[in-house]
Formats: structure tokens, sequence, C-alpha cells
């Protein structure tokens, strides 16, 4: 963790990714099938979409719009921006038009993932 800032939720989540690597980290339902996802899976797929989200120019500072409803790629993609530094600006798909409009409009996001 060396370079990273001890203050931040990615680096506690590193730490607890650490200490609890084979522990459950996130229950999720589909399909009426209970999944369970470890810390070091977490991690694991949060390092894959960081990546890819510095491939494609995402960096320190860039403003992200997400929307998404809440589901396990909801959480890895806000990690997955934070860990880059970059700022998340998350709606749910259930936002009204109007609303999703002006957000866009005034958050100054470059990049936006649906």
């Amino acid at each position: 963790m060396e370079g990273t800032d001890n203050r931040t939720v990615f680096c506690t989540f590193l730490k607890a990714c650490e200490k609890y690597q084979n522990n459950t980290a996130y229950v999720y339902r589909t399909g009426g099938q209970e999944f369970k996802v470890s810390y070091q899976k977490f991690l694991e797929d949060v390092f894959i979409l960081s990546k890819t989200f510095k491939k494609h120019g995402i960096k320190k500072g860039t403003k992200v719009l997400f929307i998404s409803d809440n589901r396990y790629a909801w959480i890895v993609t806000d990690i997955a921006i934070a860990s880059i530094g970059a700022i998340l600006i998350p709606r749910g798909s259930d936002t009204p038009m109007d609303e999703m409009q002006f957000i866009a409009n005034h958050s100054e996001s470059t990049y936006a993932i649906f």
C-alpha cells in the first residue's frame, strides 16, 4: 500500500481485503440463487475494472456519471473509481429524466457508465 493515502476509503478497503481475504465480503441473489463473494475476489474484480478504466483514460480527478441499480457491479465500480482517485457521480436507473439531464449537464462528467 506504499504511496496510498491511509485516510481514504480505498485504503480502508485494501486493509479489509488483506485482513479478511477469505471471508465473505458481499452476498447477492440472482435467478433464485445466492452468490457469495470473498474479499479476495472482490479486490480482484476492483483491480480488473480499475485497470480497464485507466486504459480508457479515466484518471485522478476525472468525473464519471454512473447509472445503475443497486447490485454487485455498483460497489465494484465505486471502489474501482475510488482506487484511481476519480470522482463517481452515481444515480439509480429510476432517476427522473429531467433530474438525470440536470446532473449530466452540471456534473462536469467526462465519462458515463450505464
